[in-house]
């Protein structure tokens, strides 16, 4: 009986332990490195047309960084139109980040237009204050039917 007990308790001790040590592991993945995203960025997006590259229209923005990988993005567009985006990002190495955004679309009668998805490759330059990225855009309906493809980039500027 004794014996087992010993056993019971070591097993119950290193349990504990793994299970501390694997919540840990995320917060280490969000190292001082990955951390330097956060915070809120004054950006200009330059949509484009895909194929030929030519800018369809170039707007202001603010995208925000949240500790712990969500962010919010919300282009200076019309906010009948256009809502404000929600997605994540995650430090992919480096001054490397990826970001996927979310907004809901509306027609000008204010009905339910569908979603634009947004995917980003994000770059910080080696001050942290500076960022720009690759985007691609696709715009679906409500049943999900992809309407267009645009990409963009954008350069940004740590707001203080």
């Amino acid at each position: 009986m004794k014996k087992m007990s010993v056993k019971a308790v070591t097993v119950v001790v290193f349990a504990v332990m793994l299970g501390l040590t694997a919540r840990q592991v995320p917060a280490s993945g969000q190292n001082a490195i990955g951390r330097r995203i956060e915070g809120t960025w004054q950006v200009q997006v330059t949509a484009r047309n895909c194929q030929s590259g030519i800018v369809i229209l170039t707007v202001p923005g603010l995208h925000t960084f949240l500790p712990g990988g969500s962010m919010l993005s919300n282009p200076a567009i019309n906010p009948a139109l256009l809502g404000t985006g929600h997605g994540v990002w995650k430090h992919v190495g480096g001054q490397s980040f990826t970001n996927t955004v979310l907004l809901f679309r509306f027609n000008p009668d204010g009905t339910y237009a569908g979603t634009t998805k947004v995917t980003r490759s994000i770059e910080l330059a080696d001050n942290s204050n500076e960022l720009t990225s690759t985007d691609r855009a696709e715009a679906v309906d409500p049943n999900g039917n992809l309407i267009e493809t645009r990409c963009a980039t954008v350069t940004g500027r740590r707001l203080e």
